[in-house]
């Protein structure tokens, strides 16, 4: 140790140091910040697999080759596997089909109420997983679920079984209907109209043209979005613990790695760290798919500028049908599981649920009197505002790496790696984030962070950069280089003309990601579950821990679901003023 530390003084009183200091850019700093957040997230990879390896507290608990292989080939591993694996691709499937569907008939036919249409496509993204799911077991539930309750009553039959591994994908596939519109809408907005009008005019069909012309055109886009879809399908954690894992012994990684922490008398992190390893692969793989896909084929050749006019095809006495398709999809979606919450809601218990005389507020008042409520509520803010302030700062330098800077390394710019460092975060599912990262504290010199909110916030951070850094990044693409130069040729320096022009120039960007981002981390749960602990916990682990002990509690949890569906629905609405006054 004496002499690493006479190293350190000596590299420390070195004119080399001296002068790297002296020669340093406040230019870098984006870089420098970049390459932090990846070395972060390196960290966390290598800590979740060393942490089980070589700080096991028992040589039974450490992870060896032969454990992993008896683990993974085992009859469990590989139902599991299988079971993450036909979730994950059948709810993206689903999911892409139905949001080109939806997306083709918007923007492409003249079926009316698109206005209403469109909206009831993206509400769906205020309504949290765990919240969907209770609304589905209201309608859906084997027992208690009101379609199979009329299926009994007419046929004497369960009509669907939502506790089952098709009921899974149902459910996750028709809810990925927002996620799949947004990223198909501006792809087929982008497909140049005359070859369709080509088609039209030698006599094919709406449909026929659509499946010659149109579908393969849109195939390249289709495939990132299924991959996409499949990525956030591999990753939830809701969907299957709520309906495959509690109740139909159905687990995917997600639900074990939840199970052998919380699930056992002693937590088996080296269990759930073989899980996550795997896990994590696969993610990556899809990562490392969706980028070369993006790079190499989703270039939509057919766009020729602003002056294109899009062909609006006419679906004559058939505009009401297209017009129906879309509704039974955004019904399913989000009408059909909010009329499951509402009816638990005010439900005085689970065997009166759907009748009107027997309404109560009673379960609203139950939950809002529950122990342990405000401090949770007060965590869930102060997670979520840090969440989305950490995401901002971090993804403006992302950003601004990606899209201007202008350093060289090795004869390269930076600008690449910067947008792969960017996306990288997506390669870790929201749950292994809680592994990794209790790794990081328990072996590097932050334990006494261990039981406070800030593993929460680390995670949740690492989690949404993605997503925050695309926000402001297509709002910095817009910013000309000119205005920067001009700054610079002025006398200012870097830091003055990205402080005093860049920053305020991207406030429409920051503030859709900030609130964006602070959504989200109020839906969360997966990412956040394994670090709780006891006087820390959020009011999405709230619900799902009383859901797992108590699910008689139902109404009461559907309730407390509402309450904060309400308040999201507020959040959104003042990102819509917010947005709509910075445009303005």
């Amino acid at each position: 140790m004496s002499a690493i530390s006479k190293s350190l003084a000596n590299l420390i009183k070195s004119d080399k140091l001296k002068n790297l200091l002296s020669r340093f850019n406040m230019e870098w700093l984006p870089a420098i910040v970049t390459l932090l957040i990846f070395l972060l997230f390196t960290s966390l990879v290598v800590m979740m697999f060393f942490g089980s390896t070589y700080f096991a507290p028992t040589r039974d608990e450490a992870i060896t080759f032969k454990k992993i292989v008896d683990i993974l080939w085992g009859l469990a591993g590989v139902t599991i596997f299988y079971n993450t694996l036909v979730i994950g691709i059948g709810a993206g499937a689903m999911g892409t089909f139905i949001g080109t569907i939806y997306a083709w008939i918007l923007v492409r036919t003249n079926a009316p109420g698109k206005k209403l249409l469109r909206i009831l496509a993206i509400i769906p993204l205020t309504m949290p997983a765990l919240v969907k799911s209770i609304g589905w077991v209201a309608i859906l539930s084997p027992s208690i679920g009101i379609f199979n309750k009329a299926g009994k009553e007419l046929f004497g039959i369960v009509l669907f079984d939502l506790y089952t591994l098709e009921g899974c994908v149902f459910v996750m596939g028709i809810s990925s209907l927002s996620l799949s519109y947004l990223l198909m809408e501006p792809a087929i907005q982008s497909v140049s109209s005359s070859l369709e009008e080509a088609a039209r005019s030698t006599g094919s069909s709406i449909l026929s043209t659509f499946l010659t012309i149109t579908l393969p055109l849109l195939v390249p886009g289709m495939m990132s979005v299924f991959l996409l879809s499949s990525i956030y399908s591999f990753g939830n954690f809701e969907y299957p613990f709520i309906f495959g894992s509690s109740k139909g012994g159905i687990d995917t990684f997600a639900t074990i790695i939840f199970k052998t922490v919380f699930f056992n008398i002693f937590p088996r992190y080296d269990l759930a760290t073989i899980y996550s390893i795997v896990y994590a692969g696969i993610a990556i793989f899809m990562i490392w798919l969706y980028h070369r896909l993006t790079k190499d084929n989703f270039r939509f050749q057919t766009v020729t500028g602003k002056s294109e006019r899009h062909t609006k095809h006419d679906l004559g006495r058939f505009k009401l049908v297209g017009t129906g398709i879309c509704f039974f999809f955004a019904f399913t979606a989000f009408i059909l599981p909010l009329i499951g919450v509402l009816a638990l809601a005010f439900a005085p218990n689970l065997a009166e649920l759907f009748e009107p005389s027997m309404l109560t507020t009673r379960n609203f008042t139950q939950f809002v009197g529950m122990a342990g409520i405000p401090e949770a509520t007060w965590n869930t803010f102060l997670i979520s505002f840090a969440d989305g302030l950490g995401v901002v700062i971090l993804g403006i330098f992302i950003s601004y790496t990606a899209i201007k800077s202008n350093i060289v390394i090795r004869g390269r710019k930076i600008n690449r790696a910067a947008d792969y460092i960017a996306t990288i975060p997506l390669g870790l599912p929201p749950i292994v984030y809680g592994v990794a990262i209790f790794w990081l504290i328990l072996i590097g010199p932050f334990k006494h962070l261990y039981g406070t909110l800030w593993p929460m916030i680390l995670s949740l951070i690492l989690l949404k950069i993605p997503h925050g850094t695309r926000m402001i990044s297509s709002a910095l693409i817009t910013i000309s280089d000119e205005l920067e130069e001009a700054s610079r040729v002025s006398g200012a320096s870097w830091f003055t003309t990205f402080r005093g022009i860049i920053t305020p120039l991207l406030k429409g960007g920051i503030l859709n990601a900030f609130l964006f981002v602070f959504i989200d981390a109020v839906k969360e749960v997966s990412a956040v579950v394994l670090l709780i602990t006891a006087g820390n916990s959020v009011l999405m682990t709230v619900l799902l821990f009383l859901y797992n002990n108590a699910p008689s509690a139902l109404p009461m949890i559907a309730a407390g679901s509402l309450i904060i569906m309400v308040f999201l629905l507020f959040v959104v609405s003042v990102q819509s003023r917010l947005t709509f006054d910075a445009s303005n």
